[in-house]
Parts: structure tokens; C-alpha cells; sequence
């Protein structure tokens, strides 16, 4: 059951490259003309500091997979996970609303994480500061594994235009918190 999560994602994502490859083929040996480069309104650059938040080691090919969509697809995964944009007045605010609208909009981030809610968290100073938990079901993830799914949701949603933060967003270092948590940068 720990598994559930990653193993729909790694599903999700590989019948995705199989459509991909699928079309590629019925288009043949074409060579597609060369589109002309347009640099992207939306910067590559993350405002979402998420150092120490995970812990270390490698993650499991389903939350890879998910990571590679969050970077290349971001605006196909916003839709599957039901986000629609960000409310708020604060980066904070705006990402917890995102992750909010994953959790009530998506079957799957719907059983795996439960809620997010205003809580006293440490930044990366370690100073207490106003922040948000995320609460997630411990039966389908670790710790690092539901860390690194908020990223991915965040990261995508910014990458897709749909959070677009001044400051950024931080992730409390895993040591001393419980719970993956968020705090304005």
C-alpha cells in the first residue's frame, strides 16, 4: 500500500512516453522543421528552497519519473493534478493553496496527503517562523517521499505558470520537524 502512489505515478508516466513514442511513429522518418527560439516567459529558475528537506539517497523510478514530468510536462501534470492557479497574497499562501487544490482535485494526492494547515515551523536558520504542514498518510509514504511529491507538485505548478512566487518558498529541514513543512522565504 506504500507503494500505491508511486506505483500509479509510474504508470501515469509510462503510458504517457508509450503515447509519445506511438505518435512519433505514426508521423514516420519526417524530420520536424526547426521551430525558432522563443525564450519562455516563465523562468527556469525554482524559487523553492528545498535543501535538507529530504534527506539523502536515491528516490524510487516513479518519483523520478514524476520529477522529469514536473520538468518537461508541468503544464499537463497541473491538470491531471487539478490545480487550476494560485490564490493567496503571499508565496506561502499561494503554495499551500496549490497544494490544496492537488489534494481535493486528485484521486491519488487525495489518499496520500491529508491536509495542509498553519502551523509554527523552522526555516532554514532555524528560527520558528508562521508556516504550513503538510499532514500525509504515513501507510503509503515515507517521510522523503511525500517531501519530495510537494516539491514535485510545487515545482510544476511554478513551472507551468500557474504559482508564480516574488520571494519563494522554503521546506524545514527533515531533522526537526515531523511533518513536511513550508515557510516563506
Amino acid at each position: 500500500m506504500q507503494n500505491k502512489l508511486d506505483r500509479l505515478i509510474f504508470e501515469a508516466a509510462r503510458e504517457l512516453l508509450r503515447e509519445e513514442e506511438e505518435g512519433d511513429k505514426k508521423k514516420g522518418d519526417k524530420k520536424p522543421k526547426d521551430k525558432p527560439k522563443t525564450k519562455s516567459k516563465i523562468s527556469n529558475k525554482s524559487k523553492i528552497y528545498a535543501a535538507g528537506s529530504r534527506g539523502k539517497g536515491r528516490f524510487s523510478n516513479e518519483i523520478n519519473a514524476s520529477a522529469s514530468r514536473a520538468e518537461t510536462d508541468a503544464m499537463a501534470l497541473t491538470k491531471d493534478l487539478g490545480i487550476l492557479g494560485a490564490k493567496g497574497d503571499t508565496d506561502l499562501d499561494m503554495a499551500a493553496s496549490v497544494l490544496n487544490q492537488a489534494i481535493t482535485n486528485n484521486e491519488i494526492m487525495g489518499s496520500a496527503f491529508l491536509k495542509v494547515v498553519r502551523a509554527t515551523v523552522v526555516d532554514k536558520n532555524l528560527n520558528k517562523v508562521k508556516g504550513f504542514v503538510v499532514e500525509y498518510s504515513k501507510k503509503e509514504l515515507l517521510y522523503r517521499e511525500a517531501a519530495k511529491y510537494i516539491f514535485i507538485t510545487l515545482r510544476a505548478a511554478e513551472k507551468s505558470g500557474k504559482l508564480k512566487m516574488k520571494k519563494g518558498v522554503g521546506f524545514s529541514n527533515h531533522q526537526y520537524v515531523n511533518l513536511p513543512s513550508l515557510y516563506q522565504l
